[in-house]
C-alpha cells in the first residue's frame, strides 16, 4: 500500500478530558498543563508569576480588589486573617485599614468612597484615607441592621439604589436602599424575587438588569422605583453560580461556572419569556463535552474564583481539587481561540483587574502578576514550569488496521543551545522510545526534527516535555505512515 502523511499543524480546540481518547479532534489535546493555545493552533509554554512581596505573607491572602479613587489612581485592598489592608504596589507590603471578622468583604463604590460589610458585624465605609461605621441616615424606617447580616451588595446605576442579599437571618432576601443613599435603606424595602429557590447565590449588573441568581434559576429586576414602574421577571435558565465570586462580564456576554459546566449568557436572554426554548444564540454551555469532568472535580467549590481578562482575552478559573483545601489549578480559557488549558502547580485564592491593565491574583504567600519569565517567582522562591502536553491519538483515518510509521516530524521554535524539549512516542498506549528537541546557534528561526522508525500499532500519540528554564513553542507534528504488521524500533 502506498505510504501515508499526517501533517497536524493546527491545536486550536484545546484540552479535552470529557471524550473518550478514540473520538477526539486532531485539534485537541488530552493533557495541556501549563500550556497556551498559539493564534494559528500551535502551542508554547505559559509564562510565570512574578511577586510583588520579597518575603511570603504570614498569614494568606484570602481576597484582593481595587478601589478606584476620585483623583483617578487605584489603590490595592486584600483581606487577610481577617484584616483589611492597602497593599503597596512596589514592594507588597500591607498597611491595616481595619479589623474584620471575616476572610472576604462584600464591597461597591459610591460618592467617591468605598463601603464594604463586615457580615454579621458592621457596615463601614473608607474614604480614602480611614474607615468608619456608616452612619445611619435619620430617614424614616431606616434600618441598617440586616445590611450588616449581608454577604452581597452591589449598586445599580440605572435605579442609582444599592442592593444588599445574602443575610444570615433571611437569606433568600434582597434589600435596597433609598436613591443614591447607601445610608438609608427602609425596614420595608425588602423583596423576596422567589421563595422556592434556596439562598440567594450572586447579585450581578449586565445592562440594565440586576439579575439575582440562585442556585438553579434566576431573577431579573427591571425599572427605577418598586413602587412604580420596577418589576421581577423569571431567567430563562435553570443555572445558577455554585459559589458568589463565580459570575464575570465576559466578552458580549456574562458567564457563570454552574452545576452543569461553563454558561454564556447573552445579553438578549435578558427581557425574553420564561416560556420561550433558548437556544445557543442565548446561552451555551461553552464546557460541555471537553472539561465538565475537571469541574466536577473540584473539592473545594467555595474557594473557586475566576476573573476575565479583556486584554487578552482570557477566562481564568482557579480552583482545589486535591485534599489541600487550598486552591492549587487554574483552569484557563482562551475567549478568542475557544480553547481550553490547565495552569498546573498555581495556588491562586483571588483575582482583580485593574483599570491600568494589571491583572493582580494573590496565594497563600504572595500577591502579584503574570511576567515574561519562565519561572514562578513568589515571595522569594523560584519555581520553573513545567509544560506537559499529550496530542490526541493517531489512527491515520484507519482506526481498525495495523500501521507502521516510518517517520516522525516535529516542527519547533529556534531558542537557542540551552533548549530541550522531551518526546516520548506512545504505541498503543505503551511508551516506546523517547527523544529530544534541541535548540542550537544557528540562526534560524525555527527547527525540523526528522526521526526514522519501524514503530508498527493500531494507534500512536506523542507526549511533550519542558521543565526546563526557558520557553517552548511547537508549531507542527508530522508522521509517514503505511498499513502494515512489521517494525517496533527506532532506525
Amino acid at each position: 500500500m502506498a505510504r501515508g502523511i499526517e501533517f497536524d499543524s493546527n491545536f486550536s480546540a484545546g484540552l479535552n478530558v470529557d471524550v473518550s481518547k478514540p473520538i477526539m479532534t486532531k485539534e485537541e489535546l488530552v493533557r495541556a498543563d501549563n500550556a497556551e493555545i498559539l493564534p494559528r493552533g500551535g502551542l508554547r509554554k505559559r509564562t510565570g508569576i512574578l511577586s510583588i512581596n520579597s518575603d511570603p505573607y504570614d498569614f494568606p491572602i484570602t481576597q484582593i480588589f481595587s478601589f478606584p479613587k476620585p483623583d483617578g489612581t487605584e489603590e490595592l485592598l486584600a483581606v487577610s486573617n481577617q484584616n483589611l489592608y492597602k497593599v503597596n504596589k512596589t514592594d507588597g507590603s500591607l498597611t491595616l485599614l481595619q479589623a474584620i471578622n471575616n476572610d472576604k468583604v462584600p464591597y461597591f463604590f459610591l460618592r467617591d468612597n468605598m463601603y464594604f460589610i463586615d457580615t454579621g458585624h458592621e457596615y463601614y465605609e473608607y474614604d480614602g484615607s480611614s474607615v468608619s461605621a456608616v452612619t445611619p441616615s435619620t430617614g424614616e424606617g431606616n434600618d441598617l441592621e440586616p445590611i450588616k447580616r449581608c454577604s452581597m451588595a452591589i449598586y445599580h446605576a440605572p435605579s442609582t439604589r444599592v442592593f444588599f442579599s445574602g443575610d444570615t437571618e433571611n437569606p433568600s432576601a434582597v434589600y435596597y436602599s433609598e436613591f443614591n443613599q447607601p445610608d438609608y435603606v427602609k425596614g420595608t424595602s425588602v423583596v423576596h424575587p422567589t421563595r422556592n429557590d434556596g439562598p440567594v447565590r450572586n447579585l450581578t449588573v449586565m445592562m440594565d438588569g440586576l439579575i439575582v441568581f440562585y442556585h438553579y434559576s434566576g431573577r431579573v429586576w427591571r425599572g427605577v422605583d418598586p413602587e412604580r414602574d420596577a418589576i421581577w421577571e423569571q431567567f430563562p435558565t435553570p443555572y445558577g453560580p455554585i459559589n458568589d465570586d463565580l459570575v464575570n462580564l465576559t466578552t458580549d456576554s456574562l458567564s457563570l461556572v454552574a452545576e452543569g459546566g461553563i454558561m454564556r449568557l447573552s445579553p438578549s436572554i435578558i427581557g425574553v419569556p420564561m416560556d420561550t426554548e433558548v437556544g445557543s444564540s442565548y446561552i451555551a454551555n461553552i464546557s460541555k463535552d471537553r472539561i465538565n469532568n475537571i469541574l466536577k472535580n473540584i473539592t473545594e467549590p467555595e474557594l473557586a474564583r475566576s476573573v476575565f481578562d479583556p486584554d487578552d482575552s482570557k477566562y481564568y478559573i482557579s480552583y482545589c481539587d486535591d485534599e489541600s483545601g487550598s486552591n492549587n489549578k487554574v483552569l484557563v480559557f482562551d475567549w478568542l481561540q475557544q480553547a481550553y488549558s490547565l495552569y498546573t502547580d498555581i495556588n491562586i485564592n483571588d483575582f482583580t483587574k485593574l483599570a491600568d491593565g494589571t491583572l493582580y491574583m494573590a496565594g497563600d504567600t504572595y500577591i502579584g502578576n503574570f511576567s515574561d519569565d519562565y519561572q514562578d517567582s513568589i515571595a522569594g522562591e523560584d519555581k520553573i514550569i513545567t509544560m506537559n502536553i499529550e496530542t490526541p491519538i493517531y489512527t491515520f483515518d484507519n482506526p481498525v488496521n495495523n500501521k507502521v510509521i516510518s517517520r516522525i516530524y516535529l516542527l519547533y521554535k529556534n531558542f537557542g543551545p540551552n533548549s530541550n524539549v522531551e518526546v516520548e512516542l506512545l504505541v498503543d498506549g505503551e511508551l516506546v522510545f523517547g527523544f529530544e528537541l534541541e535548540g542550537d546557534n544557528s540562526q534560524k528561526d525555527y527547527l525540523a526534527c526528522r526521526k526514522k522508525t519501524t514503530w508498527s500499532g493500531r494507534d500512536f500519540q506523542l507526549r511533550i516535555k519542558n521543565d526546563q528554564y526557558s520557553p517552548t513553542e511547537i508549531y507542527a507534528i508530522g508522521f509517514i505512515w503505511k498499513v502494515g504488521e512489521t517494525g517496533g524500533e527506532v532506525i
